[in-house]
């Protein structure tokens, strides 16, 4: 599951938002967050989240799409450590 390779700092609100997607508050979710690789470097990642249901409104399946911001963030921070 994906909670088991998220950062310890985003999972809470991970969680949250699954949550308010279940109980019917939200009907998608996006959310920057961190994953962790296996090499144990943090991986950036941008997160979108919906949820499938039946005819009757019982959630199905989560479909999420993750896009890798690990080369944005670099970029970033090298941006902001120049100005310094």
């Amino acid at each position: 599951d994906f909670q088991s390779i998220t950062h310890p700092d985003d999972v809470n609100s991970d969680i949250q938002n699954v949550k308010k997607m279940i109980e019917g508050e939200i009907r998608t979710y996006q959310m920057e967050k961190r994953y962790l690789h296996k090499k144990g470097h943090e991986v950036w990642g941008l997160l979108s989240v919906s949820l499938t249901k039946d005819s009757q409104g019982t959630p199905l399946h989560f479909v999420s799409q993750i896009v890798d911001l690990s080369e944005q963030k670099a970029a970033l921070k090298k941006r902001l450590l120049n100005h310094m």
